[in-house]
């Protein structure tokens, strides 16, 4: 199950409960980050899945936790969960099926994963560097990912790690905490500093507020530690202040003289994911490829002794243990949406309708038809098929968005457009496509603006944003769909209409200057005029 590890009280979701007409509670509720989490059977197709219920705090010693509000923060991070496992879910991470609202409370429904975690696993199997290996580099390449992502999870502990039963695959879960890097991310944390005493890192104990994936690795390297030797890191179980104080300041003791005859060279791995500055920490992905030479080969025989579940099967059996795909995630309210011919995407079809979609929207004749409805109902499945910062899955991100704006989906294009700005934001680097895909981004919500700029102050805003893309416009590759011929032709008729004040008698001084704008186009670059 998915973070499922011991009994709540007061949360009554009796057995046989129906939640939306679709999902039937299965299972008693457990105890999941910020919520119980129930094992339910989705009734469109008779699949197993885990439902999540938000739970206040305030109601974990409460006799009815559904009497008990939960707070807007406390709104906002589950919401934000949410985002992120639509995001991130698949390949190492529970990926989302649906969410929506019962008893006026949000909940999540998630992968079910048949398995145990890893703290239940360390107190049930005897220890085995190989299968100790198998789990960091999992975890390790889920991490990379997730911080590719833009997103620290700040919580890596082993009751967030799910092992599946039967395929031995290791999957990150509870992102209740996660922190997205983004500086202009709202914080939904209060309190006492996020984490898991035993794997906080230095930074994170001494109030670093924003600490990035370094933390991550930390906590992995704490788990690593626990793993092949049969205990903490640093001890002192019965006092969080002494451990506290240990991470913080104690050198952590070497594997190899903690365990005789333990691998010198992993033993440096560890103690580098291990130091105390962040910033002489390896990356999850080169901590990862670090531990590679030491996993169990394809066709290795089984540890001995046996351990269930088997964890270095996705490495000595990998054809036993692939990849769930993941289904479509449904909105609030909707019905059941399960995967059909119709909705199928491969490389070649999104591409093709890609390009005719494009076409369709910034053609001649500008009337998206049938190729951007296509694309429309591609996005989701090509989404969880290839994520979302695939470039193919960007540009349709893009394309969706300017077919809303055309049909006047005013909040449905803005929020796309914001999204990918988001995603991109910080990570998107001049020169690469992932570039231009989010300056046309910001070019949509300029356009999106558009209609407000009579309003005090909304000129400005649009003025400046558009100003500033044209100026970046020239770092964009020429190539490619959202390329910088496509975005030059943008910002010329943003920039024509721009400089056409709303008002027919004005002679306000605070109106766009047509000479301001006629700069910003003399300027723009030659290349794509033709």
């Amino acid at each position: 199950m998915v973070w499922i590890t011991q009994e709540r009280e007061g949360v009554h979701m009796e057995r046989g409960k129906i939640i939306d007409g679709r999902f039937r509670i299965d299972g008693a509720p457990s105890t999941g980050g910020m919520g119980a989490v129930c094992r339910a059977i989705d009734l469109t197709d008779n699949s197993v899945v885990a439902v999540k219920f938000l739970i206040p705090d305030a109601a974990r010693s409460a006799l009815d936790s559904w009497s008990v509000e939960p707070t807007l923060t406390e709104l906002l991070r589950f919401e934000r969960e949410i985002r992120l496992y639509e995001r991130l879910g698949g390949a190492g991470v529970p990926f989302l099926v649906h969410h929506g609202r019962f008893r006026k409370r949000p909940y999540l429904v998630m992968q079910y994963i048949e398995g145990i975690d890893l703290r239940k696993y360390s107190n049930t199997n005897r220890r085995h560097v190989g299968v100790a290996v198998a789990v960091a580099v999992q975890i390790l390449e889920t991490l990379a990912r997730v911080h590719a992502a833009g997103t620290v999870h700040r919580d890596v502990k082993p009751r967030n790690i799910l092992l599946e039963n039967a395929t031995g695959r290791a999957y990150l879960g509870d992102f209740g905490i996660a922190l997205l890097t983004d500086h202009d991310a709202t914080r939904y944390t209060e309190g006492q500093t996020p984490g898991t005493m035993g794997y906080k890192a230095p930074e994170v104990l001494g109030g670093e507020e924003n600490p990035t994936g370094a933390a991550d690795v930390y906590a992995v390297g704490c788990l690593f530690f626990e793993l092949a030797a049969g205990r903490p890191v640093f001890g002192y179980p019965a006092n969080e202040i002494r451990m506290a104080q240990a991470h913080l300041g104690e050198p952590p003791p070497r594997l190899d003289r903690v365990l005789p005859g333990f691998p010198s060279r992993l033993a440096d791995l560890v103690d580098s994911m291990l130091v105390k500055d962040p910033a002489r920490r390896p990356s999850a992905r080169s901590a990862a490829d670090a531990f590679r030479p030491y996993l169990p080969q394809p066709n290795d025989p089984e540890p001995a002794p046996a351990v269930y579940p088997d964890l270095t099967l996705p490495f000595r059996r990998p054809k036993l243990s692939a990849h769930h795909e993941p289904r479509l995630v449904t909105r609030p309210g909707g019905r059941s949406r399960i995967r059909r011919a119709g909705g199928a995407v491969d490389r070649g079809g999104l591409q093709q309708t890609l390009a005719m979609a494009y076409d369709e929207i910034h053609g001649a004749i500008a009337v998206p038809g049938p190729a951007a409805d296509r694309l429309t109902e591609l996005l989701s499945p090509a989404q969880k098929r290839w994520g979302v910062f695939d470039p193919d899955v960007l540009t349709a991100r893009v394309l969706v968005a300017d077919r809303e704006r055309i049909h006047h989906e005013g909040v449905g294009a803005g929020k796309r457009y914001r999204d990918v700005v988001r995603d991109l934001g910080g990570v998107a680097q001049p020169g690469e496509p992932t570039f231009a895909t989010l300056l046309a981004a910001r070019l949509g919500l300029v356009e999106c603006r558009a209609p407000e700029t009579g309003l005090p102050g909304h000129q400005d805003e649009a003025l400046s944003e558009w100003a500033e893309c044209a100026a970046q416009v020239c770092h964009a590759p020429v190539g490619g769909l959202l390329g910088q011929r496509h975005l030059l032709s943008l910002i010329r008729e943003i920039g024509a209409f721009m400089a056409e004040c709303p008002k027919s008698d004005c002679s306000h001084s605070d109106c766009r200057p047509p000479e301001l704008i006629e700069a910003v186009l003399n300027g723009l670059p030659d290349v794509a005029q033709g």
